[in-house]
């Protein structure tokens, strides 16, 4: 985590919102975590207000959130309080605080924008996703042992998907989302 976190900050630039991002998200996981080990609502509504901020941040922190802790769900009821109630307390904190501060509407033009703005500049995320030169350069000149960490990880992954005839719903959102996040990254 530290070495993803190091390597955001590397390419987001000193004090930009990926640094602060990946502590929110990894307050969402330690949040999480005590989800699972302990009954109650007030874990899955702390993970959702870290969700939140992580979200306020920058919105696909919310993903990053939500497919973190997708690994973390052994059944349904862990998918519920680990991925359900933190999306739907984190999203409420967040258009409640959008109407609070009056942005609503320009905040809607504004995601607008910069989706489309996104996607003619760079393609879309699912082509992005395959072309992977740019993310294993960038990996590799910030960290060798880490690239080849997530290359092994990423290797894991993909194979746990193959070994069943169908693979899992999980592992395959898993292994997607991992791709997507380390493509992300490197734009």
């Amino acid at each position: 985590g530290g070495a993803i976190a190091a390597y955001t900050a590397v390419h987001g630039g000193e004090f930009q919102t990926e640094s602060f991002g990946v502590f929110f998200c990894s307050l969402y996981l330690g949040c999480a975590l005590m989800t699972r080990e302990r009954d109650g609502w007030t874990w899955p509504i702390l993970a959702g207000a870290a969700l939140f901020l992580a979200t306020f941040i920058k919105e696909p922190f919310a993903a990053a959130c939500a497919l973190s802790g997708l690994v973390l769900c052994r059944s349904l009821r862990d998918f519920l309080r680990i991925i359900i109630v933190p999306l739907a307390v984190g999203g409420a904190l967040f258009f409640l605080a959008l109407l609070t501060f009056g942005v609503f509407d320009g905040y809607m033009g504004y995601l607008d924008f910069m989706t489309s703005a996104r996607t003619q500049r760079f393609g879309s995320p699912v082509s992005r996703a395959v072309l992977t030169e740019m993310v294993a350069y960038n990996l590799w000149h910030f960290s060798p042992l880490l690239a080849l960490f997530l290359l092994f990880v990423w290797l894991r992954l993909l194979m746990r998907g193959l070994r069943t005839k169908t693979g899992s719903v999980k592992d395959w959102l898993i292994f997607i989302g991992f791709l997507l996040s380390l493509t992300a990254l490197s734009y």
